[in-house]
């Protein structure tokens, strides 16, 4: 049965196959955003680098050279690929499940209250960021990461967790007869086993059950 994992390295790949579609037909067009990018680049190169490769040549290594069409295509990190996978996965056993709005019209939580962002006004300095997922015909909002190794972004996004557990416990406790359940798919290799425990320990033996932290590898469909 193929888990998670294949199919996003399915999916990068398709994304990838795309991309280099994408940036070969713009150096057959020589499409102007191209161009651009091309000049921006040369003018970090020194003199003699300039005069040794033109625009000309770049496009034509962008052609020939996979490392070089790599470098000018997009990335399937900006294109965010994780987070897609991660929602086909939970739409193969929650279909209802959609993508929330990352600003306005998107929902979060602080001072134990959920909070739907509005145009111009600001959020308030002490809340979590807005949720990823909603299923309506389950009353769940899940947060979404895939993060494959260490280093202070991927801590931050860690600390992002820690603070959504923070918000959804005190809004518990501001709703005790709550409904709605928060679920954490966690992917990569950054969640080790001792962070998810960390993670777990935060969650009151009353909550368990509506604040679940699990992954889309672990959870099949």
């Amino acid at each position: 049965m193929a888990t998670f994992n294949d199919l996003l390295e399915t999916r990068t790949q398709e994304y990838i196959r795309d991309n280099n579609a994408h940036i070969l037909s713009h150096v057959a067009s020589r499409h102007k955003d191209l161009i651009k990018r091309i000049e921006t680049f040369r003018k970090t190169l020194t003199e003699q680098e300039q005069e040794e490769m033109s625009v000309d040549d770049i496009l034509q290594k962008i052609k020939t050279d996979m490392t070089i069409r790599a470098f000018f295509r997009k990335t399937t990190t900006r294109q965010n690929i994780g987070e897609i996978t991660q929602i086909e996965w939970i739409k193969r056993s929650v279909p209802d499940t959609v993508k929330l709005n990352a600003d306005v019209g998107g929902k979060y939580l602080s001072g134990g209250e959920m909070h739907v962002v509005a145009s111009g006004v600001p959020r308030p300095e002490n809340s979590t960021k807005t949720f990823d997922t909603e299923s309506p015909s389950t009353k769940t909002y899940g947060i979404l990461k895939l993060t494959k190794q260490a280093g202070g972004a991927q801590d931050n996004q860690y600390n992002d967790v820690k603070t959504f557990i923070r918000h959804i416990v005190s809004y518990f406790e501001t709703h005790p007869d709550a409904t709605e359940k928060f679920k954490f798919y966690l992917d990569g290799a950054y969640y080790t086993p001792k962070k998810r425990a960390e993670l777990k320990n935060m969650v009151p033996a009353t909550c368990v059950d509506r604040i679940i932290i699990t992954s889309c590898e672990s959870d099949a469909v």
